[in-house]
């Protein structure tokens, strides 16, 4: 029993570890083909004392398709972070306006990277197109630079990237069917458990 928990902790110590790893890998998110906005925007870095920012020069103008007409909206995602942790340390603010109203906006929750691209997902939504977006908005930003292999760490103080962006509805994602087998075999483990010790 003793080399079964020891098993299921180092299982479990494992499992932490490879999701905790996963924050700074691609985010692979299935997304819903409408609504997106894509806009393009030059962002400038802002490095000081191990602190650094990214932000975009401009409100950046983006084409909205499916909500109802094409409409244009104001775009501005603001991202603050610790050099050394880029992904792990990682804090943002997604704004979008349809010029009268918030259109949508939302809290960093997840971050994920992969070459010349930063994957931000944004949650608590708001805004007028929140509940088209659903509980979870992906906004993928592709620098331009070919030698940002890994844009946040690469990111120098003072420096303007050209960047195009898209901002994707996450689709749900099913409940993976193994998942209630898994939890049943651990309820059972913790009652094989209790019951050895009441013996």
């Amino acid at each position: 029993m003793k080399h079964l928990m020891k098993t299921a902790l180092y299982s479990a110590a494992v499992l932490a570890t490879s999701a905790w790893a996963a924050v700074a890998a691609p985010l692979n998110l299935p997304t819903q083909p409408e609504p997106t906005i894509d806009f393009f925007v030059d962002a400038t870095a802002s490095v000081f004392g191990g602190y650094a920012d990214l932000w975009f020069d401009t409100v950046a103008l983006g084409s909205v398709v499916g909500a109802g007409p094409v409409l244009e909206v104001g775009v501005d995602v603001q991202l603050g972070f610790d050099v050394s942790d880029p992904y792990g340390t990682l804090t943002g603010a997604l704004f979008t306006t349809d010029g009268a109203d918030g259109f949508l906006d939302g809290d960093l929750v997840n971050v994920g990277f992969d070459t010349y691209v930063v994957e931000l997902v944004f949650g608590n939504l708001t805004g007028s197109a929140a509940s088209l977006f659903g509980d979870f908005a992906l906004v993928e930003l592709f620098f331009e630079d070919p030698y940002l292999n890994d844009p946040l760490a690469m990111l120098e103080d003072g420096e303007t990237y050209a960047v195009y962006g898209v901002v994707s509805s996450v689709a749900p994602v099913p409940l993976p069917a193994g998942l209630p087998l898994m939890a049943g075999g651990f309820a059972l483990l913790i009652g094989l458990r209790a019951r050895r010790k009441t013996s």
